[in-house]
């Protein structure tokens, strides 16, 4: 069985390549019904299927692959995310709490900054202040010392250009939820990119 599903496999690689996408689903679909639990075969279907815009089915799968890779981080963000897209918001913070707490996602990395603002923003639009704050400390941590979280300068630009993780929106954060020496440090470099036009920021401070 084994043999015949990654016969499937390879033809469905064959497939994509020709960029023939729905008959790589339906030939992936075949190498599934022969070998169910075989994480390459759901990793493609979840390509072919975002690659039709078939996103409910590639959630499907991508939950079906978590299920037999729990501690995959990557996946996890992913169906998250997706999740976030459907308004299923509880789901959302599930899965990307998971995520986070992967055992093989190191603390010190970009991604793991990344998956801290996901969950920052949701946690603020749901009214989570203190969960919030955590992610936001985070941000900042990796805003305030790129290097210590190999934050990349585009994925630090990104950051601080975001309204949703710019350096004044951390700092209300971390201000909501009494974190004042943090809300400071954050303010004062929100009011030094500002260049003058800091009036906001100027009333957070006092």
């Amino acid at each position: 069985q084994e043999l015949v599903a990654q016969a499937w496999l390879m033809a469905g690689g064959i497939y994509e390549q020709r960029d023939d996408f729905r008959k790589a689903l339906v030939v992936y679909q075949k190498a599934l019904e022969v070998a169910q639990n075989k994480l390459p075969i759901y990793r493609a279907l979840i390509n072919v299927s975002l690659r039709l815009n078939n996103t409910v089915e590639a959630s499907n799968y991508t939950a079906k692959a978590v299920e037999l890779d729990p501690g995959n981080f990557e996946m996890l963000r992913q169906l998250g995310i997706e999740m976030v897209k459907q308004r299923k918001l509880d789901q959302a913070v599930q899965y990307l709490e998971q995520a986070r707490n992967s055992e093989r996602l190191k603390k010190n990395t970009g991604f793991f900054v990344l998956i801290n603002r996901d969950l920052g923003i949701l946690y603020s639009g749901l009214g989570e202040h203190s969960k919030a704050a955590d992610c936001y400390e985070v941000i900042l941590s990796a805003l305030l010392d790129p290097a210590q979280f190999g934050l990349d300068p585009r994925t630090r630009d990104d950051l601080q250009q975001h309204s949703a993780t710019s350096f004044e929106r951390i700092g209300q954060v971390l201000l909501r939820d009494n974190r004042s020496d943090l809300a400071l440090k954050a303010l004062k470099k929100a009011r030094a990119a500002q260049k003058g036009k800091s009036g906001s920021i100027n009333y957070l401070l006092a």
